[in-house]
């Protein structure tokens, strides 16, 4: 809807709707620090009741056919998950290494590696996919299709899939010193940093709820600050004591 362009009000309205004087209201209002408001908007953020994990679960299948999305009535949604189906297990919380996706497959990956372990893919990908449905749906269900397309007109340029596909590369990686973490689940830690202390890694936001953390081979299980990069997105505010 268009805005009406006349009087007092719309003045106000137009200095106010202005990223460049966030800071000045910050301030004004005792909040100091961006790290502070950062996690002022995560513990108040408008869409903290679905969830950034759910809103981008939804974002997925709406980018693989928004003309259907989200009924998938034309097209096969079964299909669409599978084709999206790591990004989409590990928005659902999951280690998408675990998927088992068949007989057919199960006996490729042993004449691949002769270690093959059946008991490390315990997830049927038809189990998966039907999870991801049903959740889809819940989501769908819970919340309609307006909150989620405005959330996604002002998101659509991030860079939040791709950080979701590097949190993937690096669980696949055959490079040692990894430790990645999504959404507060250490899914592999190399660097052995669940048993030194996560508090490691806290910062001025609070404790980083996905990361990735690469260390040097010669490193691996003896992370200090040299040699160590770390690429994170989102946080996860403190815990009140």
């Amino acid at each position: 809807m268009r805005r009406n362009e006349k009087g007092i009000g719309y003045l106000f309205h137009k200095k106010l709707d202005d990223w460049t004087r966030i800071e000045k209201i910050a301030k004004e209002n005792g909040v100091y620090e961006p790290a502070d408001l950062a996690r002022l908007i995560k513990n108040h953020s408008p869409i903290k009741h679905i969830g950034i994990y759910n809103m981008n679960i939804l974002r997925v299948c709406y980018e693989a056919n928004k003309k259907e999305w989200p009924d998938f009535k034309n097209v096969s949604f079964y299909e669409i998950i599978k084709d999206n189906i790591e990004r989409l297990d590990l928005l659902m919380g999951n280690d998408p290494r675990s998927i088992h996706y068949g007989s057919t497959w199960e006996k490729l990956q042993k004449k691949k590696d002769k270690d093959y372990k059946r008991s490390k893919y315990n997830r049927p990908y038809n189990k998966v996919i039907e999870n991801i449905r049903n959740r889809h749906n819940r989501i769908i269900a819970s919340h309609g299709k307006k909150e989620f397309l405005g959330w996604y007109k002002s998101n659509r340029k991030n860079s939040w899939l791709d950080f979701l596909d590097y949190i993937i590369r690096s669980l696949r990686s055959k490079k040692k010193g990894q430790t990645v973490v999504y959404n507060c689940k250490v899914l592999r830690d190399d660097n052995k940093m669940s048993k030194t202390g996560m508090s490691k890694l806290g910062t001025p936001e609070g404790l980083q709820d996905s990361f990735v953390l690469s260390s040097s081979p010669e490193n691996s299980g003896k992370v200090t600050g040299k040699d160590v990069n770390i690429r994170y997105s989102g946080i996860l505010p403190n815990k009140k004591k």
